[in-house]
């Protein structure tokens, strides 16, 4: 079966102006964010009618819609880092409503998302650098739901807390922490490995 949603070139401008409003546009990234969001926008509204069609989606009120059609659109290419900003774009939300969004919607599929979740969260913690003193490791988590995460999984570990530096989504950690929560999703001896070796040569140079 093949569902067909039309996108023109008005529907990119309108676009692209929604995301320059919101700020998530620099010069350099204009038409590869607007194909990218564009591609993902398709993709979840033909999965969207799709599951109208077969009665699969019968939301009885707009939150439970909502859910769905940021469920569809995380499963179609919105990755978990661009979830809130894009949310906001696309529903004319402010950024706390977005987040707000976003979180019931991870916990109303929250086995469906769960994979995507801890994705995100892997790519964030072996994006680590040193701190400036190279006792901590520094890392930039702009999604909510990845500090979340982390900040909950030391808690209940009784590790010491991630806390944010003076730059805007960064956080620290402590070795310790950091690299528990590496156990904690089974990351490999061996990334951690390769990933040390280019930190420490970032730091040399």
């Amino acid at each position: 079966m093949r569902i067909d949603v039309a996108f023109d070139d008005s529907d990119r401008e309108l676009l692209k102006q929604a995301l320059h409003a919101h700020g998530e546009l620099g010069p350099d990234k204009v038409d590869e964010q607007v194909d990218r969001l564009a591609g993902t926008i398709t993709k979840a509204g033909a999965r969207e009618l799709l599951d109208q069609a077969t009665g699969k989606l019968v939301p009885s009120t707009v939150t439970e819609y909502r859910h769905h059609r940021v469920y569809n659109l995380l499963c179609n290419g919105m990755s978990v880092e661009d979830a809130e900003p894009w949310i906001a774009t696309l529903f004319k939300i402010s950024a706390s409503s977005a987040k707000s969004l976003l979180r019931a919607t991870f916990a109303r599929f929250s086995m469906e998302l769960e994979g995507k979740l801890l994705a995100a969260v892997e790519v964030a913690l072996l994006r680590w650098r040193y701190s400036p003193d190279r006792d901590y490791r520094d890392i930039t988590i702009a999604s909510r739901l990845v500090s979340d995460w982390v900040t909950d999984a030391a808690r209940l570990a009784g590790k010491p807390s991630p806390r944010r530096t003076e730059l805007a989504s960064q956080w620290r950690f402590s070795v310790e922490t950091h690299e528990h929560l590496l156990d904690l999703l089974g990351i490999s001896d061996e990334k951690r490995a390769s990933v040390k070796e280019e930190r420490d040569a970032e730091s040399a140079g």
